[in-house]
């Protein structure tokens, strides 16, 4: 129990840290140039994003023999694009086209498309996956269903995000999805988390 309270802490911490760069983020909306403010941020980014990845695995914990196989999968798809996404992407942008612009590269243009693409399968990856991770939290019946419809939220959000001109759809999309996550951190720090009902079963979405 100490280590599930100590990974939900983690997990709180870190998701805070990041809903904040995602505020800041709508105020500098270039990071490549956003000069010491946006590199403060992508800093910042990096390192929450390492402790949420640290302390997810504290929901696997406080689940037990309750995972259904969906529910995995959305679980590690979050997983992986948190570590995509946030991690990944905030280390290029403060480190490696900060370096390749020193040597004379040019960084303003398109992306590679290889990086395109996974950006695109990020997405589709976000939608598919937040969705499934919000039916396991609401269908556990052990975390307050308030962090069960913000994922319901956020896998909304990551649809309109698609669409032309709904840009700021992609930052309500990750708050919600990390205020979703660092309430269930907060519950799991204080040891609240409810059990489920002793005539409840998670029944599986897939046999």
């Amino acid at each position: 129990m100490t280590r599930i309270r100590l990974g939900g802490a983690t997990l709180l911490v870190g998701c805070v840290a990041l809903i904040f760069v995602m505020l800041v983020a709508l105020v500098v909306s270039d990071p490549l140039h956003g000069g010491v403010v946006a590199l403060t941020a992508l800093t910042i980014e990096a390192v929450a994003s390492v402790l949420v990845l640290l302390g997810m695995p504290a929901i696997l914990a406080s689940q037990g023999n309750r995972a259904t196989r969906l529910g995995l999968a959305g679980y590690v798809g979050v997983f992986a694009n948190v570590a995509f996404v946030n991690l990944f992407l905030s280390l290029t942008f403060a480190i490696v086209l900060p370096w390749a612009a020193d040597q004379g590269m040019n960084v303003d243009g398109p992306p590679p498309p290889a990086i395109g693409a996974a950006l695109f399968g990020s997405v589709l990856v976000q939608i598919v996956c937040t969705g499934l991770l919000a039916a396991w939290v609401l269908r556990s019946g052990k975390y307050s269903r308030w962090s069960g419809w913000l994922l319901v939220a956020s896998t909304a959000l990551t649809i309109l995000s698609a669409v032309p001109l709904a840009g700021i759809a992609r930052y309500a999309a990750a708050i919600t999805l990390y205020a979703a996550l660092g309430l269930i951190g907060l519950q799991l720090a204080a040891g609240t988390v409810r059990e489920a009902p002793a005539d409840h079963v998670a029944r599986p979405l897939v046999a």
